[in-house]
């Protein structure tokens, strides 16, 4: 659920929204972590992630503002995760 919800959410930001929505990622996180608390730390998840993943999972124990949102879309759409 992690990979699909978590990481499925951030695609779709990336890919299907001109201007993704930094508020819709702070209420996706916010449930997430509810649900999935300590996920990125999770040692079998990680296993089985690429380096960008875990990148994208790690998110969910970082505070970003706005503008550093606007970048990691920037870096997904240009890795094509």
């Amino acid at each position: 659920m992690l990979v699909t919800c978590w990481l499925g959410i951030i695609k779709m930001l990336a890919f299907r929204y001109e201007q993704s929505s930094y508020e819709a990622y702070c209420e996706v996180k916010s449930y997430m972590n509810k649900i999935f608390p300590g996920a990125s730390s999770n040692k079998y998840i990680n296993a089985e992630l690429s380096e960008m993943q875990r990148l994208l999972v790690s998110l969910l124990d970082a505070d970003i503002d706005s503008g550093e949102f606007l970048e990691v879309m920037k870096m997904c759409r240009m890795t094509g995760v």
